[in-house]
């Protein structure tokens, strides 16, 4: 297998890892057509979902990755990027401390707690709203 596929997949074979040791479902999306700038995969871990821009050890994510990262994180879904050699295998590879060390930002009690509290904000909201649309609606 050449270095640049066994590259494309080491995140993915680590999320798997980590799903099966925690039990939790995994899921990941390439998401297609999606908007300049965000990140390459959409990633579940059970019910956590985050995106990830994977860049070769000599790139940088882009200014465009950088803001769309930026709203990502400030709406609440998780995004960050990492670059790594694409030789850098095994459980030390610098990719894969750069994933933990975001993972364990991202899920840290505090953090959970701020996404939690504007997501009922949020939602909240919004059903108050379309509560109101339909009773408009049906009269």
């Amino acid at each position: 297998m050449k270095a640049e596929t066994r590259y494309k997949n080491r995140m993915t074979n680590a999320l798997k890892a980590i799903a099966k040791k925690l039990d939790l479902p995994y899921y990941g999306l390439a998401p297609g057509g999606s908007m300049r700038g965000t990140p390459d995969k959409l990633y579940a871990l059970g019910s956590f979902w985050f995106m990830f821009e994977k860049k070769r050890l000599e790139q940088e994510a882009s200014k465009l990755q950088l803001h769309r990262i930026k709203q990502l994180n400030e709406r609440g879904l998780p995004a960050f990027w990492a670059a790594a050699n694409p030789d850098d295998t095994g459980s030390s590879g610098e990719e894969r401390m750069q994933l933990y060390q975001q993972l364990k930002e991202f899920t840290a009690p505090e953090e959970v707690e701020d996404r939690m509290t504007q997501y009922e904000h949020d939602c909240g909201r919004i059903h108050h709203f379309v509560t109101q649309q339909l009773e408009k609606v049906s009269g």
